[in-house]
């Protein structure tokens, strides 16, 4: 039917939110101020509203409606518009129904509200309200036609179509359902598809909502109020929803299957809402993807927001979400609040901002992060917790918790433009993870502790772990290619442990101010330390160290332990303490450096304690100590550039150890108080074996071999050995300047010096074995000599020399001296039970100083057998004789004995000297032999008084006993045998007295001459004497009890 038009009215109904209304209420919202399009009629209001058509009677429309004014249907009507009808609105024209309105559409034929006019000017639209749920709205079109329900009007509208037009839905006691409805071309006039407010739940599910303004506007007006949205399309909206806009009231939101395309703005907007999402598509929105406020939590599940230009998910409360894909976001991928947000199976790609922001706790489970222009992760004041979770290829840190800590569990953060994982304010977790490829550091904490366990760190450009002000703990850590540092605690301790570390540019393991503890450690390829602690304590055990550009091991201002380490290719320092004490171990599997570049052990201004240390191929030292003790045990050092085992301004304590190849001193302590050596090994280097310098020294039970200078060196200090073995030393094999010696049960073998040197000290020996000596064998200058069992042979110049002090020998043994056996120069010399032999010079030699000689052999010297010059002589038991094997050699080539001053000699034989047996400027010889020697027998050229007697002078070259020849003679010769001699058998003697005299001067028989008185004239001569004072008692026979007692 066709109605007629009433009013030409301009007006539009404003709406109201109304939950009862009368009549009047209906109609109050009317609005006289909005203009339509311009016609001829009549345009005043009436302000009576009666002027309307009421139907208060059940009334059917079909067909074509026009509708040209205000339609008001009462409460007790019914409205029914069958199928395919086609209700048409005059400007300002409207229906308003508060009784029932049955729309009787069908699937290609439904009732259609539209506008009779090609302008879509002002109209009232379609009002429902009433109180009960009678109306039924389905199978309808509005067209630039608005729906509001108000009341109890309906429960659903089902297969409808809004176009240019908006559902509003007020002030509802009961849910409303909105099914297979279309909403589009709402852009004009910024039209809602859907408006909907003061309602409990309002639900939409299967709908489309194409070019409008806001898909749907909810605000319950009321706490628990909710909104269910499903298996829905938005497309080309401004917002998609737009929830509690007042924001005073809480809502639950819920959406499944919905798909939000091409919004103007943000996808959504929620405010005061308990929101959750199941299989949602949001693509290219302006601004936000989503968007819940503070007030708000916000849960996803299988939700992808994919090219917003701003952030792709800002849930300014809560977020949690499980399969959430977020791409290509203009601004960060995901912003989640201060309530505390969770984030599983996810993944956030191409955000141009931060990856994931959380203003508060946040968890991350297996998801990825990638390709952020910023941080990958980033939480302010909250806790940050990544499981499972791929962070990769974002332009600033991989995660960063700000004022919160970090937990990363089981994740991949690699190719990150920044740090890896940061956190500033916060401790930082890291567990079970790759952390690798990343611009900046790895694993990064400012004022945080930080604690990496399971985890391979790679290929990145700052430090592999970093902690400021608390802790790092690291175990079964893989640390590789870092361009930085690989552990840096500043200000933090760090305690590292079955972990390794390879082709670090900076130094592998760094702390300031913090203590380090290593264990079960492997680094190799590091470009500068190994292992450095800045102020703080270093221990190490059982760690490996190869191809380390810079130092090894260092402390600087702490203590440095280490144990069971292996350290090799090592261009620095190997393993140093500065200011601070050093302590190696070998431990369980040993410790051991090998190619190191400068010093292997050293310490500066602390002790060194090193045991059972292997140490080859060093090119400085191969233990140095400066300021501080050194105690060494086990330890071995081998092909050192330097020193084997240094100490300076300290101790030195070696046992146990074994010292080769250096090119400096083996073992030296210099300034230092004592260095004690035991039980241990110096072989072939190329300065002196052991050297102290202004110190003391204890070495025992050591051998020192091949030498480059001295073999065991004191300047200016006392030497103590015992039972040191110095072979081939290219100097002395002991030499001690300034000091006293003290050597026992010791030997020298190939010294290309001195055997035994001490200048300016006493020195005491005692068994000592001294062979192939280049110099002297046993020389002390400036000072005393106490040998007793000094065995030396094959020594270049002389056996045993003493200058300018004195000397006491007891057996001693000389073979094969290039020079004096002994010499004893301005010193007394007291010597017994020795054997010289086959000397080159002198056998005993003492100038300026007194001899004491017992039982002592000199044989076949090169000169005097014994010669003392300027000094008296008290000798017994002498034997100056042939000891070659051939007994065919001369017992010394010049004198037998020869002392020039007062000689009492006792037990004394000469045989076979080359010139005189014996000669002496005055002497008292008794029980002597002086035979088979190349000239006279016994010689005195002295004035005082002298006397030969129970002597055997037999078969000389010359003649047998010589006195002065000018001067009071005062030789007595009695009861001897003189026989054999070439000359005369006694010439210029005072007094012979029972002397057997026979055989001399090529005579046969005894000359028994007996004449003169002692006058003072040698008027007294014969065949076989000459030139005597007087002669009395002559014997025809050998005189018995001559010669040396027996046995000697």
């Amino acid at each position: 039917m066709t109605l007629p038009i009433r009013f030409n009215l301009t007006i539009l109904l404003a709406l109201a939110t109304l939950a009862c209304r009368s009549k009047d209420d209906a109609l109050d919202s009317v609005d006289t101020n909005i203009e339509g399009p311009e016609d001829t009629a009549d345009t005043a209001v009436d302000d009576d509203i009666d002027n309307t058509y009421e139907i208060c009677e059940d009334i059917t429309w079909s067909g074509e409606v026009i509708v040209g004014a205000v339609y008001y249907v009462c409460p007790t009507a019914t409205l029914t518009i069958a199928a395919d009808t086609q209700v048409k609105f005059m400007p300002s024209a409207g229906l308003v129904v508060d009784g029932t309105l049955k729309l009787e559409g069908s699937d290609g034929a439904p009732v259609v509200f539209t506008t009779n006019y090609s302008s879509t000017a002002g109209n009232y639209g379609v009002s429902v309200g009433g109180t009960g749920d009678k109306s039924t709205l389905q199978y309808a079109t509005f067209e630039h036609i608005n729906l509001r329900l108000e009341g109890g009007a309906a429960t659903a509208i089902t297969n409808s179509a809004f176009s240019d037009a908006t559902l509003e839905i007020y002030t509802r006691e009961a849910p409303f359902t909105v099914d297979s409805c279309t909403f589009t071309d709402n852009q004009r006039d910024n039209q809602y598809g859907i408006v909907a407010r003061d309602l409990p739940l309002l639900d939409v599910v299967n709908s489309t909502f194409d070019k409008v303004y806001v898909g749907i506007g909810f605000d319950g007006v009321q706490d628990e109020s909710a909104l269910s949205v499903a298996d829905s399309t938005f497309n080309e909206v401004r917002h998609a929803l737009y929830v509690g806009s007042i924001g005073e009231y809480l809502h639950t939101v819920t959406g499944t299957n919905l798909t939000i395309n091409s919004t103007s703005s943000h996808g959504m907007m929620l405010y005061s809402a308990a929101s959750s999402f199941t299989n949602l598509s949001v693509t290219d929105a302006t601004g936000y993807g989503l968007y819940a406020d503070v007030r708000s939590t916000l849960a996803l599940d299988n939700a992808v927001i994919k090219n917003s230009d701003s952030i792709c998910v800002y849930a300014e409360g809560s977020l949690t979400a499980t399969g959430l894909v977020a791409e290509g976001c203009g601004g960060s991928g995901v912003y989640a609040g201060k309530k505390g947000s969770s984030i599983t199976g996810s993944s956030v790609t191409g955000a141009v901002g931060y990856g994931v922001y959380a203003y508060g706790d946040l968890t991350l489970d297996s998801s990825t992060v990638s390709s952020a222009s910023n941080t990958g992760v980033y939480v302010y004041y909250g806790d940050l917790a990544l499981s499972g979770v791929t962070l990769s290829n974002n332009g600033g840190t991989g995660a960063y918790a700000q004022q919160g800590t970090l937990m990363v569990e089981a994740s991949e953060v690699v190719g990150n433009t920044a740090q890896g994982v940061q956190t500033y304010y916060g401790d930082l977790t890291v567990l079970d993870s790759n952390i690798s490829g990343n611009n900046g550091s790895a694993v990064y904490a400012d004022h945080g502790a930080v604690e990496v366990r399971r985890t391979t760190i790679e290929d990145t450009e700052g430090y592999a772990i970093y902690a400021s002000t608390a802790s790092i703990v690291a175990s079964e850590v893989t640390i590789k290619d870092i361009r930085n540092y690989g552990i840096y605690g500043y200000r933090s301790s760090v305690v590292l442990d079955d972990s390794t570390l390879d082709n670090v540019e900076g130094v592998s393991v760094y702390t300031v101010d913090g203590d380090l503890t290593a264990t079960n450690v492997d680094i190799r390829n590091s470009r500068s330390h190994g292992m450095y602690a800045y102020y703080g304590d270093l221990t190490v055990t059982n760690a490996i160290l190869e191809n380390i550009r810079e130092g090894g091991l260092y402390s600087y201002y702490g203590d440095l332990t280490v144990t069971d380490a292996s350290l090799t290719t090592i261009y620095g320092q190997g393993i140093y303490a500065y200011r601070g004490n050093l302590i190696v171990n070998a431990g369980v599997t040993g410790t051991t450096l090998y190619d190191v570049g400068f010093n292997a052990l050293y310490s500066y201004y602390g002790d060194l304690t090193a045991t059972g240390v292997k140490i080859d191929k060093v090119g400085q030292s191969g233990v140095l100590t400066y300021y501080g003790d050194t105690t060494v045990s086990g330890v071995t050092v081998n092909d050192a550039g330097t020193y084997g085992v240094f100490d300076q301004d300290g101790t030195l304590t070696m046992s146990d150890s074994t010292v080769t190849n250096t090119v400096n001193v083996g073992v030296y302590l210099n300034l230092g108080e004592l260095a004690t050596v035991t039980n241990s090994t110096v072989d072939t280097t190329g300065s002196t074996g052991v050297y102290v310098y202004q110190g003391d020294l204890i070495i025992s039970d050591t051998d020192v071999s091949n030498s480059g200078s001295v073999g065991v060196y004191v300047n200016i200090g006392d030497m103590v050995a015992d039972a040191v073995n110095v072979v081939e030393a290219t100097g002395q094999g002991f030499y001690v300047n300034a000091g006293a010696l003290d050597l026992s049960d010791a030997s020298v073998t190939g010294a290309g010096s001195h055997g035994v040197y001490v200048y300016n000290g006493v020195a005491a020996v005692e068994n000592l074995a001294l062979t192939d000596i280049g110099g002297t064998g046993l020389y002390v200058n400036v000072g005393d000599l106490s040998a007793t069992a000094v065995d030396g042979s094959d020594i270049a110049s002389q056996g045993v020399y003493v200058y300018n002090g004195d000397m006491t020998a007891s057996d001693v043994t000389l073979d094969d001296i290039g020079s004096q056996g002994v010499y004893v120069y301005n010193g007394n010399l007291t010597i017994s039970e020795s054997i010289i032999s086959d000397v080159g010079s002198q056998g005993l030699y003492v100038y300026g100083g007194d001899l004491n000689l017992a039982d002592t052999t000199v044989g076949n010297s090169g000169e005097r057998g014994v010669y003392v010059y300027l000094g008296d002589a008290l000798i017994d038991g002498l034997q100056v004789v042939d000891l070659s094997s051939t007994q065919d050699q001369r017992s010394a080539l010049s004198y037998g004995l020869d002392v020039r001053g007062h000689a009492l000699v006792t037990d004394t034989i000469v045989d076979k000297a080359d010139s005189y047996g014996m000669y002496a400027k005055s002497a008292e010889i008794v029980s002597s032999t002086f035979s088979n020697n190349n000239n006279i027998g016994v010689i005195l050229y002295g004035n005082d008084a002298s006397s030969v007697s129970y002597c055997d002078v037999t078969d000389n070259g010359s003649h047998g006993v010589y006195g002065p020849t000018t001067g009071t003679n005062s030789l007595d010769v009695s009861y001897n045998n003189v026989t054999g001699n070439k000359y005369y058998g006694v010439v210029y003697a005072r007094a012979l007295d029972n002397n057997y005299i026979a055989d001399n001067y090529s005579k046969t028989g005894a000359d028994t001459t007996s004449k003169g008185t002692v006058d003072g004239t040698l008027d007294v001569s014969s065949s076989q004497i000459g030139s005597i004072d007087a002669v009395t008692n002559p014997k025809s026979s050998s005189v018995s009890g001559t010669g040396p007692a027996s046995g000697s």
